[in-house]
């Protein structure tokens, strides 16, 4: 498991590096509709089997999943405005959201256009909208359809431009125990809803592009939802092997489609209808994949890195595109691929497994005592420290 998190952190990293290895891995919409499904089954997996009902609250949970992603983000995001500011300094190429958002303030931006980027900047939430929204000193804020034809779009002003799929992982999170212990047939429909959301966005109102067919969330929870639905069906005493096989490839095969409908727009070729296959064999292969290597250690090591990737990358390449401008060697890609996965690890390192062993602390200081209000109905805590 943990080395296909990785692989599809470093998916997406390739695809906004330009494939410094030559060939894309996965489209980095795929990679993060899998990761979408992959959260969908731990938060099924945590919440039945490690919140307890009388010892965990749902703002328990939610803490939790607040520490897992905020504090790497924000070391990541902190980061970008002191590379920025340093390179600024040094005469040198900057980052280009430190360049937008000193020209922003330039500009004399209005108070309620900062309090609302600085508040999704430290909280991550709405990051997604930033890529519906534009913003400019003589019209003020507007709508957009497709922010790729529209140099106003707020996505200008993102530290961290990938943490718009964070603030849609914290809006599962904030429905996820509402959502996992309801019957299979309710998230079936909701799953279905989802998508008919995405064939109506697509068909009905010609909304081809990203952020439609990626960022919006109505459609999305499909993903996390079918990694419930693994889970569930996982566990489920009374279902058989093969039965469960089928429900699970006919599921991942409507979501593979789904995301290949999404590409559309892109002009897609051949290549694009490998998504289909790819999805469909993540949601049959996860439940199998957890059960082997939960185990393992190193795979968990190697799982724990695929976040830090995720978040930093992007910085990573700013900063490198900076200081080493133009030219486009082997070598430049393999230096870009392991300060990558230095920067990672470093991260990994240095701030999640520190963060990670307060939140286990402070969920077994909690559990301890006794919790009345806002309970969550759970199960029986058999995985240890899986919360991730």
């Amino acid at each position: 498991m943990g080395l296909l998190r990785l692989f599809l952190a470093f998916s997406v990293f390739s695809a906004h590096a330009y494939k410094p290895l030559g060939v894309q891995l996965v489209p980095a919409e795929t990679a993060v509709h899998s990761f979408y499904v992959i959260s969908g089954f731990y938060m099924a997996l945590v919440l039945n089997e490690r919140y307890l009902p009388q010892k965990a609250t749902y703002f328990d949970f939610l803490g939790n999943r607040l520490l897992r992603l905020i504090p790497a983000y924000v070391v990541v995001a902190a980061a970008t405005i002191v590379a920025g500011f340093l390179l600024h300094a040094a005469n040198s190429s900057s980052i280009p959201p430190v360049d937008q958002l000193r020209a922003l303030s330039l500009q004399g931006a209005p108070g309620e256009l900062l309090a609302f980027l600085g508040l999704s900047h430290a909280t991550l939430l709405l990051q997604d909208s930033f890529y519906y929204f534009t913003w400019t000193l003589a019209n003020g804020f507007a709508f957009t359809r497709d922010f790729h034809q529209d140099s106003g779009t707020l996505s200008r002003f993102l530290l961290v431009p990938q943490a718009w799929s964070l603030s849609l992982e914290l809006y599962f999170y904030c429905l996820a125990p509402f959502l996992v212990r309801r019957r299979i047939s309710v998230l079936v429909a909701v799953v279905v809803a989802g998508l008919a959301v995405r064939l109506f966005l697509l068909a009905g109102l010609d909304l081809r592009t990203d952020p439609w067919s990626d960022r919006f969330f109505p459609s999305a929870i499909s993903f996390f939802l079918t990694g419930v639905i693994a889970y569930r069906l996982h566990r489920a005493q009374d279902i058989s092997m093969p039965i469960k096989l089928v429900s699970l490839g006919v599921l991942g095969a409507v979501l593979g489609v789904a995301d290949t409908i999404g590409a559309w727009h892109t002009g897609i070729g051949l290549s694009a209808y490998l998504r289909t296959p790819f999805v469909a064999a993540v949601v049959m292969a996860l439940p199998f994949l957890f059960d082997r290597t939960k185990s393992w250690r190193f795979d968990r090591y190697i799982g724990e890195l695929s976040y830090p990737l995720y978040v930093s990358h992007v910085l990573v390449i700013w900063v490198l595109a900076a200081v080493a401008p133009g030219g486009d060697s082997m070598s430049k890609r393999w230096v870009l691929i392991a300060v990558a996965l230095l920067s990672a690890v470093a991260l990994h390192e240095f701030v999640e497994s520190r963060v990670d062993r307060y939140r286990v602390a402070r969920l077994s200081r909690r559990q301890s005592r006794d919790r009345g209000r806002f309970p969550l109905v759970g199960g029986v805590d058999t995985v240890g420290r899986i919360d991730r």
